[in-house]
């Protein structure tokens, strides 16, 4: 899959595919005013920054900060350090989530679930940081046949791993005794990371 540079680009190939895209940017463009796009948006940070306002929330982030945003949301980012700010943006067409969700499984929760306790920042954990990197690198994988099969999967995974996360972290916000498990679910996505590129060196071996 190709991986782009600019938000811009990205946004643009999201929104003629009506699927999904993704950007991985090292530079900073210019700082855009607040803005609502036709599609969600998830912003990972990898290098840290200042603050983000969403709506009429203003969040500091940091390295491992994921936000939030859906269609509907004005953002801006207010400020950066001047340093290389290091990020990686999803642009998702909100028809393309409603095809993979199921009845039991919604994945545009994590976009469109709000309260006042809890908003659009989840800090994924460093085992969480490394499963989510780990699913980048496979969608910059360059596949001959069948990549856009390929790609929707990886994506799937992305978009139900972050989920998950999500409504950890909304329990945990909800009921703050559920904060003692926080180590236990971080070893659990290290397992389930080594795993998974286990299964994929050893496609081909029988069981």
């Amino acid at each position: 899959m190709y991986i782009y540079d600019s938000c811009r680009s990205e946004i643009n190939a999201c929104m003629e595919t009506r699927t999904f895209a993704v950007a991985h940017m090292y530079k900073d463009e210019k700082t855009m005013d607040s803005h609502t796009h036709d599609c969600y948006e998830i912003y990972f940070s990898i290098s840290g920054g200042k603050q983000f306002l969403i709506d009429d929330r203003l969040y500091e982030f940091h390295k491992g900060d994921i936000f939030f945003i859906n269609q509907y949301e004005s953002h801006y980012l207010v400020k950066i350090d001047k340093q290389v700010h290091e990020r990686i943006v999803f642009s998702i067409h909100p028809e393309y989530l409603k095809l993979l969700s199921t009845k039991e499984t919604d994945l545009s929760r994590c976009f469109t679930y709000r309260d006042e306790a809890f908003g659009h920042k989840v800090t994924l954990c460093d085992d969480e940081q490394k499963r989510f990197l780990y699913y980048i690198n496979r969608l910059s994988d360059r596949y001959d046949f069948g990549q856009e099969l390929m790609d929707r999967a990886v994506f799937i995974e992305i978009i139900t791993f972050l989920n998950g996360i999500f409504a950890l972290r909304c329990q945990q916000k909800s009921d703050p005794s559920k904060k003692k498990n926080t180590a236990s679910t971080g070893t659990h996505a290290k397992l389930m990371n080594e795993l998974c590129s286990y299964v994929s060196q050893h496609l081909t071996e029988d069981l």
